[in-house]
Formats: structure tokens, sequence, C-alpha cells
């Protein structure tokens, strides 16, 4: 039987708990039909203003319509902080202390009336159905799961999953080797990860004991409080006695005037890195990261300096200096160009381009067009034997003005 007209005889104020969709905690009816019900809708928050269900801002809230508290204890203060009646009225978040149908502070033994007298507003949290519960007022801080020690090879990334009994926001607040370390956002679970850029060398390392074991504290904070973890992670040495294997390809095809942006690619059980080797055409090329391209701008087919081949050797090194090399030939292929054409006298510019349908042609010297610099079409001529008959790519004949015929 519903408590509501209970709570109203003995004039204690009550709301419906709903989550951060505006469903019913623990049920299924929306907020209309709470209001229907004569019951306010009212989502937890934590006193930083966050979801107590699921992580979502009060803005968030407050854009889906959804009203929102931060549960007290009887002193008035965020039951699972320290933030204050007036601090959280700043933030836009309406302070209220849960108690039972009685009219007792859940998790105390303060009365509406005594709450009343300490300025503490109070409400007792009613199911979808107007019964009284008490899934409100978390005071148990956090039961964390996530393993206290792990183990992670050099140079590799850290993805340890922060778990807990509750809800939480997690942080990191300590340990001797806090610098080298985040926590991720943006997935769920959490993920406690290494600092970025940094990875483990377990020749080289940099925790505070020297010994390649990582410790730091990580804090996850609920509506019921707060509570610390150590982690430590032991790095183990990667023995790597292979070198990288190269799967990149040996021969690369570039169209002449074009940039050149060849991806070199390796496996190795370590981190790769590339270098270009003197000799061949190597003052030819450069290396930014993984991708091989031409010191300066293009290549041209035609230039009489140097043939269309020009021929490279790069080499993958692993972390242990293992490497393996392989000698690139990169082939200019050529583009029909149209020869300059000198049509009006010595100071008549020269026509320039590619000719190829969709090209645009330009001018070597300031000038007008007759018409568009475009390419709609192209010519292309062949030597037949006399008396054939002409016809277009189509295979239509072509005929003169008399319609007979036109060969050859």
């Amino acid at each position: 039987m519903s408590d509501i007209n209970d709570l109203r005889a003995r004039g204690i104020a009550f709301r419906a708990l709903v989550n951060s969709s505006g469903v019913a905690v623990g049920g299924s009816a929306d907020m209309p039909t709470l209001r229907a019900r004569g019951m306010q809708p009212v989502c937890q928050v934590t006193g930083a203003g966050i979801s107590s269900d699921s992580g979502e801002t009060i803005a968030v809230l407050s854009d889906r319509g959804i009203p929102i508290f931060c549960a007290l204890n009887e002193a008035g203060i965020d039951a699972g902080g320290t933030a204050t009646i007036a601090e959280l009225r700043d933030a836009g978040i309406l302070g209220l202390c849960p108690v039972d149908v009685s009219g007792v502070a859940l998790g105390g033994s303060a009365t509406v009336a005594q709450l009343r007298q300490r300025g503490v507003p109070s409400f007792c949290p009613l199911d979808e159905a107007g019964n009284a519960t008490t899934l409100v007022a978390d005071v148990t801080p956090p039961v964390i799961s996530t393993p206290a020690t792990t183990t992670i090879a050099e140079n590799t990334a850290l993805a340890l999953p922060l778990t807990a009994d509750d809800f939480s926001i997690w942080t990191i607040t300590g340990g001797a080797d806090s610098t080298y370390f985040d926590v991720q956002t943006g997935v769920f679970p959490r993920l406690l990860i290494w600092k970025a850029p940094f990875l483990p060398d377990y020749d080289v390392p940099v925790d505070a004991g020297l010994n390649n074991t990582y410790v730091v504290q990580v804090t996850a904070t609920s509506a019921g409080g707060s509570t610390n973890h150590t982690v430590t992670v032991t790095v183990t040495d990667i023995v790597d006695e292979t070198a990288p294997v190269i799967t990149s390809s040996a021969t690369v095809s570039n169209t002449e005037n074009t940039v050149l942006a060849h991806s070199l690619t390796a496996t190795d059980v370590s981190a790769v890195t590339w270098s270009i080797r003197p000799g061949d055409d190597a003052s030819h090329f450069t290396l930014t990261g993984t991708t091989l391209s031409w010191t300066s701008g293009t290549k041209d087919f035609e230039d009489p300096s140097h043939g269309p081949s020009y021929v490279v050797t790069v080499r993958a090194t692993d972390a242990v200096a293992l490497f393996s090399e392989q000698t690139i030939t990169v082939t200019v292929t050529d583009v029909a160009e149209l020869p300059p054409v000198n049509a009006g006298g010595v100071d008549a510019p020269d026509i320039l381009g590619i000719a190829a349908v969709g090209a645009t042609l330009h001018l070597d010297s300031p000038g007008t067009w007759l018409g568009s610099p475009t390419i709609t079409f192209t010519y292309q001529w062949y030597r037949v034997a006399e008396g054939e008959v002409l016809t277009t790519d189509e295979g239509e004949t072509l005929t003169d003005d008399d319609g007979e015929a036109l060969t050859t």
C-alpha cells in the first residue's frame, strides 16, 4: 500500500526516485506517469554534479528536463563528500536529506523537525508505487575490485580496467610513480594507462626504485565516499632475437609531377624505427615517421639528369638494435603532355599542360583564351591503308556533306 497518504498526514515531503533517463529507479514508470500519481521525480547526483547511475553531468540531465538532488547527511553535508548546502546551491544542485516514512534521517537519528531547525531540507524517497525506499543516501564508500598487481611487457600499452561495486569517478591521487600514469575516460570501465607518450623500457627503468615496478594510487569516488587503491605494475623484459620483417612493397610506381608517399611497414615484437641508408639515390628521399617521400617537390619523367627509376635502401631497427634492410625501386611513370605551342609571334604565350580529357591547360606568360582551357575531347591519328572507311571510336561511319562515307 502506498505511503503517500501517511507522509502527507505527517507533513513529510516526498519525491519519486528516477535514473538519468527519467525512469523510476527499480521500475519502468516515466516522469509523466509518476507526476500523474502525485509524485515529483528526482534524480540523484554527487556533490560534483555527476549522475550516480550514469556519470552524466547535471547539464545533460537539465537538457532532458530531469530534476536533480544531492543526498545530504543529517548534518547537512554531502553524504558522499564534504560539500555544504550553500556550496551545492552555488553549483546549482539541490541538497536534500533523505528520511524514512517515520521522518527520521536515513543513516542517522535526526527527525524532520530537527532537520528543519538545522536548516536542512528533507524528503522521503519513493519508488514508482509510492512506497518509501532506501535507495539513496549511500554512505558506503565503493569497494574496488581492480587487482593490486599486474604484469606487462616493456614497450607495450597499459590498459588495466578500473572496477568497483558502485559507479565511481576515478582519479590518480598518489604513488611513487604517479607521473607515469593516467586514467582513460570515454570508455567503461575506465582504464588505467601509461601517461602519453611514456612507454616503459626494461633496460632503462625510471620508476622510483629503478627496479621496473611502477606504483600508483587510484581513488574511486561515489555518492558513498572515496576509496584509495594502490596498484603495482611490473614491467618484464622482451627477449628479442629476431630482426624486424619488412612487409611493405619493394617496388613503387609514382606518376610524374605528383607527391610520393610510400608507407613502410614491418613486424617485430618491439617498436621499429626507420632510416635511409647511404648510397644509390638516397639524396632524393626523406623519411617522416614511416612515410618515404621525395626530398623536395616531385619528379619529372622527362628529367634529362636522371632516368625514371630511383633506388633507395631503408633499414628497420627494433628496440634491441636488430635490423633488416630493403632496397626499394621507385619508378616515375610518364603522363602525355602537350608540347609548347607559340601561335602568335615572339610575344605569344606557350600553351602547357597534359593532353587528357578533363585536364586544364595553362599559359607560360600572360594571355587570353579564345574558348575554354579545359580539354573536353582529344584526337588520335593512325596510319591506315588507302580506301578504308573512316569511323568514330563508337563505330559510327564518318560521312561528307552529301552523306557519302569518307575513306582514306
